[in-house]
């Protein structure tokens, strides 16, 4: 199997050495794995002015993997990506960015969500609001059709607590869309073992019947989760419950 999310320590919220990561995905049998930290975004609406890691962490971020990818070389298989949002206003300066930088891949985490007075906020935290679900899940349709992200991760983010019914109809249609699209979804290893509000049973439950494609992903933030196989175990098991099966992501190079 291959993993194309895992962070490193410049995220701000994830742990070890990228070295470490390497080491205990090999130790679990990995061939080949893909590093995908959090995107340098330049966003003005945000307070602190950046998304995430600073431009110099991003440039360090990157040398360190090619280095340990040349290292490693004989051992396993390691891609440098980057898990980044999509928004529009910035897109495109993002995308010739990485590209000049040497980013092999993106895959689309949204985790901004637009609030209905302006601003935005994670889209992980708790929201009653129609509006922002709806602009949640247009970004993520807007940012696939793109064509250059590998894969959606934790599709099912958003954390709507208003009627769930709605959530359901909004969610039913943003499914159809997906796989009419041909996306790939990630069933996110990170959500599954916190209980998070993701992967969302609902969401799920209809990727399963529209036969969604499908792939696990260890979302890893620390390297022993290469080596919590049974995890990844029972992970498998819930989407084959739902008539769902991983296939391994095919990197779509930027």
């Amino acid at each position: 199997m291959i993993n194309l999310h895992t962070h490193t320590v410049r995220c701000g919220h994830a742990r070890g050495t990228d070295r470490e990561y390497i080491e205990a995905a090999i130790a679990a049998g990995y061939k080949e794995i893909g590093f995908s930290d959090h995107s340098y975004l330049r966003l003005d609406e945000y307070s602190a002015g950046n998304f995430r890691p600073d431009e110099a962490l991003v440039k360090d971020y990157i040398r360190s993997i090619r280095e340990l990818r040349e290292e490693y070389r004989d051992r396993i298989t390691i891609h440098l990506g980057m898990e980044m949002e999509y928004v529009a206003s910035c897109f495109d300066e993002m995308l010739s960015y990485y590209k000049a930088q040497g980013i092999e891949y993106f895959i689309l985490g949204q985790h901004i969500a637009y609030l209905d007075h302006g601003g935005c906020t994670y889209a992980g935290a708790p929201t009653d609001s129609i509006g922002t679900m709806d602009r949640y899940i247009s970004d993520c349709l807007e940012g696939m059709q793109t064509g250059v992200f590998t894969y959606l991760a934790h599709p099912d983010l958003i954390k709507f607590t208003g009627d769930r019914e709605v959530y359901k109809a909004r969610m039913a249609e943003f499914v159809r869309k997906l796989v009419s699209m041909n996306v790939q979804l990630e069933y996110n290893r990170l959500g599954f073992y916190e209980s998070r509000n993701y992967p969302d049973p609902d969401f799920w439950a209809m990727a399963g019947e529209a036969r969604a494609d499908v792939c696990c992903a260890l979302d890893a933030h620390s390297p022993d989760v290469y080596t919590d196989t049974d995890t990844v175990r029972r992970m498998h098991e819930s989407l084959a419950a739902l008539g769902l099966r991983h296939r391994d992501p095919a990197i779509i190079k930027l």
